[in-house]
């Protein structure tokens, strides 16, 4: 079960949550029609990924010290050749394109993270991909944190300069 829970994360959940994140994000028209189609390849990998892990589920093996995923479409609709560009075209594509810049950050961080598994460990690039990308959403986090840190005594600052001029403390 925790392997098809981590497969189903990986091959099903993000290609749908990361477009749909962007998505929202976006203000820009060029841009939203881009997101629109990127939510339009992770929604059909969520439904097809999805379909395939209930009907035949994956297992893990240990391959030069690290997990290999060995996951099988059991329906052969989509042609090997169109999966990579779907599953890129709705994980990585949407961060590229958005105009948030700490997603676009992230986007790159993540597209580094893909080409660096590649070259590492194409061998069990699921698990070493993710592995990679943990790393970039730990950074992440620690730089929202920072930059969050930052804001209460900026803000407060600023909000010391407002009240003074009605001759307020704060």
């Amino acid at each position: 079960m925790a392997v098809q829970s981590f497969v189903f994360f990986a091959l099903a959940f993000w290609p749908l949550w990361i477009p749909v994140s962007a998505l929202f994000l976006e203000t820009e028209l060029l841009r939203k029609r881009i997101l629109q189609f990127c939510f339009a390849c992770g929604s059909f990998v969520f439904i097809y990924a999805t379909a395939a892990l209930w009907v035949k589920a994956p297992i893990a093996v240990i391959h030069a010290h690290s997990l290999d995923y060995r996951f099988q479409d059991p329906f052969g609709w989509i042609p090997v050749s169109v999966q990579p560009f779907l599953y890129f075209s709705s994980t990585v594509l949407p961060l590229l394109v958005t105009s948030d810049r700490m997603a676009k950050r992230m986007g790159w961080l993540i597209f580094a993270s893909l080409i660096l598994a590649k070259i590492t460990k194409a061998e069990t690039l699921t698990s070493s991909w993710c592995f990679f990308a943990a790393i970039v959403s730990l950074i992440i986090a620690i730089s929202i944190y920072l930059e969050n840190r930052k804001k209460p005594a900026l803000e407060k600052a600023g909000a010391a300069k407002l009240f003074s001029r009605f001759g307020h403390s704060v």
